[in-house]
C-alpha cells in the first residue's frame, strides 16, 4: 500500500478525523459561546433602586386619577339621583319597572323639580304612575308631568287644582291628541238672540264676539263626538255655563 501523499506543510492527505470516544465531554467552540442564551433580567438584577422608581410611578398615575375625578366632580358640583326614561312614555301611559332607570346627573344641569322628594316617600320614584305629559327617551321624569300615587283610569290624567268637562267636538275642532293644550273660548249661539254678544269695538256694529274661558287645558281624552279638557277650579263655572248657553271653540295652543 503506498502512502499517502503529503502537503508542503507535512499533512496528510486525506486528513485525519478523531472522533471522541462514546460519554467523553465535548469541548464547546468559543463562537457557539459568544452567540449563546441571553442572561434573563430578574427582579434581583433590577435592584431596589429601579423597584422603587416603578412604584413611584405607579403612585403618580393612580393620584392624577383620583386627582382628575375630583376635578370634574367639583367643576359640576354635587349630583343627585334622579330617574331617567329608557324609553318614549306617552300621556295615560302607566310608568313600569322597565321604563325607567336611575342616574347621578350634576344638579346644575337638572330641569326645575327634577328629583324632588315625594313627600314621605323621599325619592322620587315614578314606577306605577300615570303620565300626564309627554316624556321622551333620555329625559329626567319630574313628578310634574305624573298623576298623584295611587290614581288611576281618566281621572289620574287631570292635573290637580283642575276638573274635566266634555267639549263637543265637531268639523271646526282641531284634530288633538290626549296631552296636548287648547284655549276654550265662548261663541254666542246662532239659536238665540246675539244681541247680548255683540259689540261695535273694532269689529263693526252688530258683529258676533268671543272671550276666552280657559287657557292652556290639557287634552286628557279624544272620544267620536267631544273632547275632555281639564280646566282650572276658576274656570270651570264659566266654561260650564258656556257649554249649556251657546257654543265652545276649541284651539289648539302650540307646545
Amino acid at each position: 500500500m503506498s502512502p499517502s501523499p503529503s502537503s508542503a506543510s507535512g499533512a496528510t492527505w486525506p486528513p485525519r478525523v478523531l472522533v471522541a470516544p462514546h460519554g467523553a465531554p465535548r469541548r464547546r467552540s468559543p463562537h457557539r459561546r459568544a452567540f449563546g442564551r441571553r442572561p434573563t433580567t430578574t427582579p434581583r438584577a433590577l435592584g431596589p433602586v429601579a423597584l422603587l422608581v416603578v412604584a413611584v410611578v405607579a403612585g403618580l398615575i393612580a393620584a392624577a386619577v383620583v386627582d382628575d375625578a375630583t376635578r370634574r366632580q367639583d367643576a359640576w358640583g354635587t349630583t343627585r339621583r334622579v330617574a331617567v326614561a329608557t324609553r318614549d312614555l306617552d300621556p295615560g301611559a302607566v310608568v313600569a319597572a322597565d321604563a325607567f332607570e336611575w342616574i347621578d346627573r350634576p344638579i346644575v344641569v337638572l330641569p326645575d323639580g327634577a328629583g324632588e322628594a315625594d313627600g314621605a316617600a323621599g325619592a322620587a320614584d315614578p314606577g306605577g304612575r300615570v303620565v300626564l305629559q309627554p316624556v321622551l327617551r333620555g329625559e329626567v321624569i319630574p313628578l310634574r308631568r305624573l298623576a298623584p300615587a295611587g290614581a288611576r283610569g281618566l281621572a289620574a290624567l287631570v292635573p290637580p287644582q283642575r276638573v274635566a268637562l266634555a267639549v263637543p267636538s265637531d268639523a271646526r275642532t282641531p284634530p288633538v291628541e290626549v296631552g296636548q293644550s287648547v284655549d276654550l273660548y265662548a261663541a254666542p249661539d246662532d239659536r238665540g238672540d246675539r244681541s247680548a254678544a255683540t259689540a261695535g269695538v273694532g269689529a263693526g256694529v252688530g258683529a258676533p264676539t268671543t272671550r276666552r274661558l280657559a287657557r292652556r287645558a290639557p287634552i286628557v281624552h279624544v272620544g267620536e263626538r267631544q273632547l275632555t279638557v281639564a280646566v282650572s277650579d276658576a274656570e270651570a263655572d264659566a266654561v260650564a255655563a258656556a257649554l249649556i248657553e251657546g257654543t265652545v271653540i276649541v284651539a289648539l295652543t302650540a307646545p
